[in-house]
Parts: C-alpha cells; structure tokens; sequence
C-alpha cells in the first residue's frame, strides 16, 4: 500500500461524507445523506478546505475525518482549539493501520495550526494511545409526565426557535455560559447555521 494523508480535495467530498454516514446513520441511505452533509459543511462559518483530511492508498481515498476550528472559553481570553469528527475508514480496509496514520496526522496538524487543544467524541479504549483523556461524562434527566401535569399552568408558551432568534438565543448563551471555563465561542452565524441544519430529533425552544 501507498498510504499518504491529505487534504480531501472537493471531487472526493461526496465519496468521504458516503463513508461516514454508512458509519454514522447506517439507518440512512447513503446516496441521501451525503449532500445534505456537503450542504451543511459548505454553509458553516468556519468552513476551509483543510479541515477535511483523507487517508489515500495512491488516488484511492480510504478514510478520512473533519478537524473543526472552535474557540474555547478560558477566562477572559479564549484558545484556538481543534476539534475531530467523522474519523472513519473504509469497512474492507480496517485493521491495517488507517486509523494509527489518520490520528498522527491531525495532530501534526494541530501542531502547524497551534491549537491549544484537540477534542473528539470516539469509541472508548482507542484514542487514549494518542493521550486522549475523557474529560466530559454525559448526565441524563427523567421527567415524570404525569408530575408535570399536576404542575399549575405557567404564564409562558413554548415555540420552536428560527434564524430569526439568533441573537436571542446566543444573548441567552452568554448570559449562562460565558463565565464558564471551557464554554465555546459562538457567533450568531453559528447560531444561526445550528438552528437551519438542526436534526429531526434535536430542539430548540424558546420560552416566551
């Protein structure tokens, strides 16, 4: 094999997002999903080029994954920080070392950009080999329907937020997060971007 790792040029796009929702949405068809994540990747505020990285054995592309760019909350300063996702390979082409070459890669690339931190949400027991600590626990809450029934009748009403409530919605992120280390930087593009391409089973509510 003649593996290399570079940038996934456009004309490959389709081919990497085809991998990753195989993986990602495997209830999903493929042949769907891609250009919707080529939409939702071309419309982001902090799209460029380089943050598409694949994994080639000659003009063959065998994997790849996305490097975001996020700034991250540190006191009154902030730190440029990348953020790995979509790391995946080809099914027929596992177990050769693919991963160990695409991992080496982002973070010689974090070094050339001088992130200060790199992230990434992947399967436990892998990515330690590269330093990798877990740093978040995901908590869950149960709410009883029949106890919020008994509840008296709020003066409030609940709709669904537009792009139109960007500026509400990230005024409300501040207020709740910006004092906190580790809370991202969002703009109202971003905002904006999340509430457009927002999945089928992801809300966002306003309390009026």
């Amino acid at each position: 094999m003649n593996l290399s790792v570079r940038a996934i040029p456009p004309n490959d796009r389709l081919a990497f997002y085809k991998l990753a929702s195989a993986a990602f949405s495997p209830n999903e068809e493929p042949e769907n999903v891609a250009p919707a994540w080529d939409k939702y990747y071309q419309e982001h505020p902090d799209y460029h080029s380089e943050q598409f990285l694949g994994i080639y054995d000659g003009d063959s592309l065998l994997g790849g994954c996305i490097v975001h760019e996020r700034r991250l909350r540190y006191g009154k300063s902030s730190i440029l920080s990348g953020c790995v996702g979509a790391v995946v390979t080809h099914p027929e082409q596992r177990q050769r070392g693919l991963g160990r070459a695409l991992m080496d890669s982002v973070i010689r690339l974090g070094l050339e950009k001088e992130y200060g931190l790199l992230f990434l949400d992947g399967i436990r027991g892998y990515y330690h080999r590269w330093d990798y600590v877990d740093v978040l626990d995901l908590t869950y809450g149960e709410l009883k329907i029949d106890e919020i029934q008994k509840l008296p009748d709020s003066p409030y009403h609940l709709r669904e937020a537009t792009v139109a409530d960007a500026a509400a919605v990230l005024a409300l992120y501040n207020k709740h997060n910006a004092r906190y280390v580790g809370s991202f930087v969002w703009t109202e593009d971003h905002i904006r971007h999340r509430i457009k391409y927002r999945s089928e089973d992801e809300f966002c509510l306003l309390a009026i």
